[in-house]
């Protein structure tokens, strides 16, 4: 399709539409914003504050900007936003979480060199993004619109105890436990920083030479941890996060209770949160399509009680939130059925209603 030129004002500014022309301050020369890129949530408030500051100098001049949309698509909302009154939490989510992430690589860059943190310090860094959601159950949503940060192994580091902090809580655990969760999961993947960066960034299949490196990265991660004082939970963590209850596993193939249970709920998250994030080999998944792997490819792998808690909190997570359907079709998720936790119920915008357990004709293609 042609692309369409129309000129927007600010308030009607949508992520995901392209704009046709740089946004640049004529008095700093600053690019506030490049044409042909869509718009992405940073780039919307970079723009709104340049235009409001527009304004104040400058009362009589104008707050439209040329848009050039792809397809109509992009102006009807196919890509996801937050409601107006979620912004400013995700802005603080979004630079608290990249404050953590600089925070790890110093504490994981220090563990290198021998220099383990207190225990509260490593659980602190998750204790600041949690402190900026108005529910912690917001923290998927928000994690839904965040983007890599550039190093697998500390972004992945950071999402994996972040989420491990909202584990706890519907495990109800206790805060201390939750504090040593939170911990583990920062540490489960240490060991990688022991393997190549051309090996944990490749975009091709691996090599079985380069696979079996990588399976290395659990017992590399207990070797650096095993003479420090922290508790044993968390070594067990890092050294069993990869095994499976059906001893298809690694590094020991250890099944059902030689598992320690926070190497099963690590398990389960380090899977959730690798799946969340782009690969150098492929793009994340959208929510659903996460739940949807684990019922497909999981059950029987992971700890099924574990396991069943943690897919139907995420699945409840979506009530009321819109989604797009693969027919194309707007709709809101009203129920989840607990048997099949990434088919729910959708009430469509002609208020008829579609049951996803039932019909496999159609399957919610985004969450907006």
């Amino acid at each position: 399709m042609a692309n369409i030129e129309r000129k927007f004002k600010m308030d009607n500014l949508r992520l995901g539409m392209i704009l046709s022309n740089d946004v640049i301050d004529d008095e700093t020369g600053e690019i506030i914003a490049l044409k042909d890129r869509p718009v992405d949530f940073d780039t919307l408030v970079r723009l709104k504050a340049f235009y409001m500051d527009v304004m104040d100098r400058k009362p009589d001049g104008g707050t439209a900007v040329d848009i050039s949309e792809e397809d109509e698509a992009i102006l009807s909302g196919s890509i996801p936003y937050l409601p107006e009154k979620e912004r400013q939490n995700y802005v603080d989510f979004k630079n608290t979480y990249v404050s953590s992430f600089e925070k790890t690589k110093d504490l994981l860059g220090d563990i290198q060199m021998g220099v383990l943190p207190d225990v509260s310090e490593l659980g602190s860094v998750t204790d600041d993004i949690i402190s900026t959601v108005r529910r912690k159950s917001d923290v998927f949503a928000y994690l839904n619109y965040m983007n890599s940060l550039g190093s697998f192994v500390y972004d992945h580091s950071v999402c994996v105890s972040l989420v491990c902090r909202v584990f706890a809580d519907w495990l109800r655990l206790s805060t201390d436990e939750s504090d040593t969760l939170a911990a583990a999961g920062l540490l489960h993947d240490i060991g990688m920083l022991k393997i190549a960066d051309n090996i944990v960034n490749k975009k091709e299949k691996l090599t079985h030479e380069e696979y079996m490196k990588i399976t290395m990265h659990p017992t590399y991660g207990y070797n650096m941890l095993k003479d420090c004082d922290i508790a044993d939970e968390i070594k067990f963590a890092v050294l069993q996060h990869h095994e499976r209850i059906d001893a298809s596993g690694y590094p020991n193939r250890l099944k059902y209770d030689q598992i320690h249970r926070f190497g099963k709920i690590i398990g389960i998250v380090d899977v959730f949160a690798a799946m969340i994030y782009d690969r150098p080999y492929r793009e994340k998944f959208a929510p659903f399509e996460v739940i949807k792997t684990f019922e497909r490819e999981f059950l029987g792998k992971l700890d099924t009680e574990f396991l069943m808690v943690f897919l139907q909190n995420i699945a409840y997570n979506y009530i009321d939130r819109s989604v797009r359907l693969s027919n194309g079709k707007i709709g809101t998720i009203v129920f989840i059925n607990k048997a099949q936790c990434s088919a729910p119920i959708i009430k469509l915008e002609d208020d008829n209603y579609i049951d996803l357990m039932f019909d496999k004709t159609v399957q919610i293609a985004e969450v907006l």
